[in-house]
């Protein structure tokens, strides 16, 4: 008897213990997870302080060294607008010295492509230079008397965005007729308010026709119908009003798509800012091969300058019998200064 009420009191000491061992066990787990989210905290704490501090070094540095160039250049203000005329970009440029002394004149000063434009300042100190189109320009102001000259050159500025087109395209209706359900409109508008688009200057707009080789639609797809959607080919730039070209950066390198050529026809009316354009693709929808053709657009100007969609297609369609699938949207058409 006991012999077993000492196994009974051994039993229950060994399960008080590893009761009381359980609760310590959940009490060190709890504290351990206090003291990991605790430490997350403090590194996520210590990350976000370095970040500001970064930021702020960063900010500190922009604001010290624009001072510097501030305080160091020659000029309390420079400006500097460009315009298209006659197939030439038209620069008007503008300094105000910080100090002139007698007799200096202020002379604004461009290179293109090796070639050195200068023009003697009026007396609002503006010049306007009429320089050949080039995708970027490396402007100066020399200040120029008997006594020496004192030069400042600004930053190279990149012109190719100023002069980009916007483009849209969309897809004739179903509910037309199937003659026309193959036309694709493109409407072509200024990108920038400062290079207004004349009709009058066009030359001509063709669709170039690109055969990818991939497969789209198959046999399978055959009764699906049609089925369109719509992308953006132009948000990988960004292009603002305004004829300033301070900032800016290089555009896309220009390489015309290889494909066929299909001429467009202009439309009767076009939009309150843009021309319209359009063109019948039943020759390659007919195919009914499944194959997927992206479109691409050019435009040519009388003056002699070429824009191209280069890097992205406004549309594209693949065709089998009893199905249909297109896309549209809208890009960006940029000057080939090569051409």
């Amino acid at each position: 008897m006991n012999q077993n009420k000492l196994k009974n009191a051994v039993i229950i000491f060994c399960a008080v213990m590893l009761a009381v061992n359980h609760v310590q066990v959940r009490g060190i787990k709890r504290e351990l997870e206090s003291l990991r989210q605790e430490y997350n905290n403090r590194e996520v704490n210590i990350h976000n302080d370095l970040e500001n501090v970064r930021t702020s070094l960063y900010e500190s540095s922009n604001k010290l060294e624009t001072l510097i160039r501030e305080g160091q250049s020659l000029f309390s203000e420079t400006s500097i607008d460009v315009k298209l005329q006659d197939k030439k970009m038209a620069v008007t440029m503008m300094a105000v010295p910080k100090e002139r002394k007698s007799g200096e004149t202020l002379v604004a000063s461009i290179i293109v492509g090796g070639q050195v434009y200068q023009q003697e300042a009026d007396d609002y100190d503006r010049a306007v230079l009429l320089v050949d189109m080039a995708e970027s320009i490396k402007p100066a102001f020399v200040l120029k008397s008997s006594e020496g000259i004192r030069q400042e050159s600004l930053d190279e500025m990149y012109t190719g965005e100023l002069f980009t087109r916007r483009v849209e395209t969309n897809w004739s209706l179903d509910s037309e007729s199937s003659g026309d359900r193959n036309l694709l409109y493109a409407w072509i508008s200024p990108a920038n308010e400062s290079m207004p688009l004349d009709e009058d200057v066009i030359e001509r707009v063709e669709l170039i026709i690109r055969d990818t080789g991939t497969v789209e639609l198959s046999p399978s797809d055959r009764g699906s119908g049609n089925r369109s959607g719509s992308f953006s080919s132009s948000s990988s730039y960004s292009v603002e009003g305004g004829g300033s070209v301070s900032g800016r950066t290089a555009g896309p390198i220009i390489k015309i798509p290889q494909g066929d050529t299909l001429p467009a026809r202009k439309l009767a009316e076009g939009g309150q800012s843009s021309i319209g354009y359009t063109a019948d693709l039943s020759e390659y929808t007919n195919r009914k091969d499944g194959i997927r053709y992206e479109v691409y657009l050019t435009l040519l100007t009388k003056e002699g300058i070429l824009y191209v969609t280069p890097d992205h297609p406004i549309a594209s369609f693949s065709t089998v019998e009893g199905a249909q699938k297109r896309n549209s949207g809208d890009g960006v058409m940029w000057p080939d200064f090569q051409y």
